[in-house]
């Protein structure tokens, strides 16, 4: 085997002779001195190959992918903007590959500098993309800077292009920094945009609750289940309805509301929890700055830009 690779490298070194600007010759060189385990020739070529053509989305990919193999993080952010500034990728691609990275909390605080520069060039490119809003917001946050992380996202409650989720991240930085006028600021504000919204109103309720508005909370609750038909859902609301009542003392109100929820399909899980709604698919959690449902940190990535 290491004959084969003799005679595949001295085949390589032959063909670069005879054309040494042509980039593919110079991958395929790399590629024979990875394969027999040399990996500083492979690094030659591949960094080569990319001082021919850095504009190539093909080539940039390629020796992407051979440093990620090699756990070099450094290289990757490097060639990582050149990636997210080529035009001839798209936008929802420049911004899957940055995501990648913030989702390894490990891997995140280690680069943070570097995955912060991968960001600011999608603020630049996309400034209102509600991911890149997302990210560029909690990457303020995971560096500390809290003011400026809230600051940030509420100047961008008012573009058009504004989502539920974003008044979820903002309520809930909010109420980590403890800033409940801001808090009742960005509730109203969703509300005027997403008065149908079952979590908006839901987290509304939760809100009139935690700052003692009780029979308040149960107006809105009893609100959003009006517009409810998913029996799951309507359990939790009437739930936390009687939750309410008996808080309240009014026992009268939350026997007949247990009454009305053990008629459900599905009954109330018993757990004495007041909904504040459910945060969508894809936010962050912002009291631990952790994406929900993300995998254990691991430095094990591959890039692979054709995947779906």
């Amino acid at each position: 085997e290491t004959m084969q690779y003799d005679r595949a490298i001295a085949e390589g070194e032959r063909l670069l002779l005879d054309s040494p600007h042509d980039v593919e010759t110079h991958l395929g060189l790399a590629r024979t001195y990875e394969s027999a385990k040399r990996d500083s020739m492979a690094s030659r070529y591949y960094d080569s190959a990319l001082q021919l053509d850095s504009t190539s989305v093909e080539v940039v990919a390629e020796v992407l992918d051979y440093y990620l193999r090699k756990n070099n993080y450094l290289k990757v952010f490097e060639l990582g903007e050149l990636f997210v500034q080529n035009d001839a990728i798209d936008e929802h691609e420049r911004i899957d590959f940055v995501r990648t990275f913030t989702k390894d909390l490990e891997l995140y605080s280690y680069y943070v500098l570097q995955i912060g520069k991968l960001i600011q060039h999608l603020e630049v490119l996309y400034p209102t993309n509600r991911d890149v809003v997302e990210m560029q917001t909690m990457h303020l946050f995971l560096l500390n800077q809290h003011v400026d992380a809230i600051t940030y996202l509420r100047c961008h409650l008012n573009d058009e292009n504004v989502t539920p989720r974003d008044f979820y991240l903002a309520v809930d930085l909010a109420e980590y920094l403890g800033l409940t006028g801001f808090m009742s600021e960005d509730i109203a504000h969703a509300l005027r945009l997403f008065p149908d919204n079952i979590e908006i109103i839901s987290l509304s309720a939760f809100h009139q609750y935690s700052m003692g508005n009780k029979k308040q909370a149960i107006k809105i609750y009893r609100k959003a289940l009006k517009r409810v038909e998913e029996d799951e859902l309507r359990s939790r609301l009437w739930g936390s309805i009687g939750d309410i009542y008996h808080e309240l003392n009014n026992n009268k109100e939350a026997y007949a509301t247990l009454e009305i929820n053990s008629k459900s399909d599905i009954a109330a899980d018993g757990k004495s929890a007041i909904f504040r709604g459910s945060v969508p698919a894809g936010s962050y959690n912002a009291l631990t700055a952790v994406y929900p449902g993300v995998a254990q940190p691991s430095k094990s990535f591959t890039f692979d830009r054709n995947a779906q």
